[in-house]
């Protein structure tokens, strides 16, 4: 079926469920679209009481999504911030994981996308910023708490991989003389892709973080990626 209606086909294109297209903001060449959305849950439970709450305000927040044909865009979520019609002095907004997870700039979808990207093809941040717009701190920030929870799988850490790869990364720059600070992605180069990170680029960090697995674990890998370090 072909749909022909405007704000269903707006929807489509974003491709979110329980959403809807609120409007489409273009300020011109070398700037982002911006998808303005709005929540179809409109309202929830009290979280001291349990009535349904009342609308209160509409705040705006603008999070970093993935390109619209080629360019970079930002989807700007009209939140619905509820409070008690019974006086119980807290309110909310009703939030949708779905779109984005609390406190953090890219939606969840960029934000998953942005991880497989640095953790399973090896870009850097600054890559993967430059393909959002958006700064290296909104990637990262996303990067490391996908990535954590990707790291924290127990099935995921459970199975020992055929071969570990290893990759050095500046991470970031720390004080009045910028020090550089480095880390070692561990990465099962068979396709599960980041398994761990381990502070520093020498051979100390894997080597430990390796003789911790148990023996059976350690036996099962066969090969490794040829990495140079400094030692």
């Amino acid at each position: 079926m072909v749909e022909r209606d405007a704000t269903r086909m707006c929807t489509l294109l974003v491709g979110l469920n329980d959403v809807r297209v609120l409007g489409v903001e273009d300020d011109g060449a070398g700037t982002p679209l911006c998808v303005h959305v709005e929540s179809t849950a409109r309202r929830s439970g009290c979280p001291e009481c349990g009535l349904l709450g009342w609308s209160k305000d509409r705040p705006k927040v603008t999070l970093v999504d993935l390109p619209c044909f080629g360019r970079p865009t930002r989807l700007v979520w009209h939140k619905h911030r509820l409070c008690c019609p019974d006086g119980c002095p807290k309110s909310w907004t009703v939030d949708v994981p779905g779109i984005a997870p609390p406190r953090q700039g890219l939606t969840t979808r960029a934000g998953k996308w942005a991880t497989i990207q640095v953790g399973g093809h090896g870009r850097t941040v600054n890559e993967v910023a430059d393909d959002l717009g958006c700064d290296w701190h909104t990637v990262n920030d996303a990067v490391m708490a996908w990535g954590a929870l990707l790291v924290d799988d127990p099935e995921r850490m459970a199975a020992a991989p055929a071969a570990l790869g290893l990759d050095e990364t500046l991470f970031f720059r720390k004080g009045r003389w910028r020090e550089q600070q480095w880390c070692t992605s561990i990465v099962d180069v068979t396709g599960r892709g980041l398994i761990d990170i381990v502070e520093g680029r020498n051979w100390l960090a894997p080597a430990v973080w390796l003789l911790a697995k148990p023996e059976a674990w350690r036996r099962h890998v066969q090969f490794g990626e040829r990495v140079k370090f400094l030692v």
